[in-house]
């Protein structure tokens, strides 16, 4: 199948109930919504095989919450009952007894503890959602019923390359932080400048130990995908995060397949694709590297015009030619960097011509 054809990746872009609450004490509730018409015929479930294949499309899922405060965590109360409009939903089930047919466009189904797809059990109108509860129970109960759009990858790099560093914003940037050494002379937020080069600053106040710091005249930039361990083509990285290091496109869209957490393997930050920005400057300076170049090293330089030099330093174990990484990527990756934590690799470093 043609993972570029698929909608298999999520974007959260409304609620069609909620977020509503079972409190405690409570026993039983139940809250009708509605879905319009236009919403009914986009629903996954709905939309039928076609040839181009749709580009987008939307799902809807029931998200069960015991706390509010942590967002990314989801369970369902083994007391808990739910059911949509007549139909009793079992968690963790593949499937739902609504006589629609499995959606042809998706190839990953959603099944974790407290959140279901419930795309197929939806009808056009009303719908009514029933919770019952034992009467013992005493915690709250969150619940919504959330709207996604799941897309296929073409839609999803597009719309990240929308987002760019532009060559001249790293050139800027560069000369400006090897002239000084210093990183309180960072661009600020109120610089303008898009994505991670833009350092946050809090309170009003530089704290310098929260911004990238410099070793007087020489910065490095691995070349090398966390998730991949290849040299990057397609560069990216979070707009919230603090550093600089990137990692490949296409490879943080494949571990991200689905309901994923989205977070960056660099900080861990969260790092949707509406918060992801495209290097421009890095994927040129990538696009012609050979791939056991294993970063690349900045100098101040004042004989040249951009007032920095450039270096490559090269692994000496040449690499495995590029390929594109599997849905066990990141569990490989791990056991790699694991098994090969004992031996550093020896490098030389070489000039680049500009």
């Amino acid at each position: 199948m043609n993972n570029r054809a698929t909608l298999d990746w999520m974007r959260h872009v409304d609620h069609a109930l909620g977020p509503i609450k079972l409190k405690s004490g409570q026993t039983s509730m139940h809250w009708p919504f509605f879905v319009g018409a236009n919403t009914f015929s986009r629903l996954h479930t709905n939309i039928m095989p076609s040839n181009p294949p749709p580009t987008s499309a939307l799902l809807q899922l029931l998200v069960i919450r015991t706390s509010t405060m942590e967002r990314n965590h989801t369970s369902c109360p083994s007391t808990l009952s739910v059911m949509l409009n007549g139909v009793t939903l079992k968690f963790g089930a593949k499937s739902h007894n609504s006589g629609k047919a499995k959606s042809a466009h998706m190839n990953f189904a959603i099944t974790g503890d407290g959140v279901m797809d419930i795309s197929r059990l939806i009808v056009k109108g009303k719908n009514v959602l029933l919770v019952k509860r034992d009467s013992k129970a005493i915690e709250d109960v969150h619940m919504s019923i959330e709207t996604y759009i799941v897309e296929n990858q073409e839609n999803v790099s597009a719309r990240v390359k929308e987002h760019c560093i532009p060559e001249k914003t790293w050139k800027s940037m560069l000369k400006r932080l090897l002239s000084t050494g210093d990183t309180t002379s960072a661009p600020s937020p109120q610089s303008k400048l898009t994505g991670s080069l833009v350092l946050s600053r809090h309170n009003n106040t530089d704290d310098v130990n929260d911004l990238l710091a410099i070793s007087q005249s020489v910065f490095r930039i691995s070349t090398r995908c966390p998730i991949t361990l290849r040299v990057m083509r397609q560069p990216i990285r979070g707009s919230d995060c603090k550093h600089y290091e990137c990692f490949e496109l296409d490879s943080y869209l494949l571990v991200n397949r689905g309901l994923a957490p989205w977070k960056c393997p660099h900080c861990n930050n969260t790092s949707t694709p509406e918060k992801l920005v495209y290097d421009t400057f890095l994927e040129k300076m990538f696009a012609t590297l050979p791939s056991n170049v294993a970063a690349i090293e900045f100098r101040k330089d004042d004989t040249v015009e951009d007032g920095f030099s450039r270096k490559v330093i090269y692994d000496k174990v040449m690499d495995e030619p590029f390929i594109k990484p599997t849905k066990n990527a990141q569990n490989t990756n791990k056991q790699t960097l694991n098994t090969n934590g004992s031996h550093q690799p020896s490098f030389t470093i070489v000039e680049i011509d500009d």
